[in-house]
């Protein structure tokens, strides 16, 4: 089963009962639930904050193949 994550939406994480993990959203995407975007690690070694309508999804693990997690930045 897919699942979701969106730790900023507008009022805070996006959970269904408590799991963050959002089962219920069944493979939206983080901005489809809520998210508004997130903290992105530089090159630099800093750390700044990028809306979400800025990022682009990129594979973010293929240890399950096609079925792998995809990730925003």
């Amino acid at each position: 089963m897919s699942k979701t994550f969106a730790p900023h939406a507008a009022n805070g994480p996006v959970s269904h009962a408590y799991d963050f993990s959002n089962p219920s959203a069944v493979g939206a995407s983080s901005k489809d639930i809520g998210a508004v975007g997130g903290n992105v690690g530089l090159l630099d070694g800093s750390v700044s904050w990028k809306n979400i309508k800025q990022m682009k999804p990129w594979r973010g693990s293929q240890l399950w193949d096609n079925g792998s997690c995809f990730a925003l930045w």
